[in-house]
């Protein structure tokens, strides 16, 4: 993100060993957060083997970056590196959460973004 690693450390995942918890706790970590869920309740509502199977969820939460960072226009890299050559026509979406808040206003012919 701008150029600075995050996270700084590698996540690695071996679907086909079953080496994936972490991810599938970040993901899950991720929902407690974002809905203000407690540990007693939060059924994440995938279990792993959906998870591994239907729903792999790579979530990076970056809520917790510098102000310097916040208060400007993100650079967003993801690299990846894969061990065996992925399917033909697989498919990656990635899916963009900012609770930045803009003010827009009008002049009467065109919108204005005030931050």
């Amino acid at each position: 993100m701008n150029a600075i690693r995050y996270p700084n450390i590698d996540i690695i995942n071996n679907f086909g060993e079953e080496d994936y918890s972490f991810t599938y706790y970040l993901a899950k970590e991720f929902r407690e957060k974002y809905y203000g869920l407690s540990d007693v309740y939060n059924d994440f509502m995938i279990d792993q083997n959906d998870f591994k199977t239907l729903y792999p969820l790579f979530v990076f939460d970056v809520s917790k970056q510098s102000e310097r960072l916040k208060n400007s226009i993100s650079d967003i890299t993801i690299r990846a590196k894969f061990n065996a050559n992925v399917p033909a026509n697989t498919k990656c979406y990635c899916l963009i959460l900012s609770d930045r808040i803009l003010e827009l206003t009008s002049d009467g012919s065109r919108m204005i973004i005030k931050n």
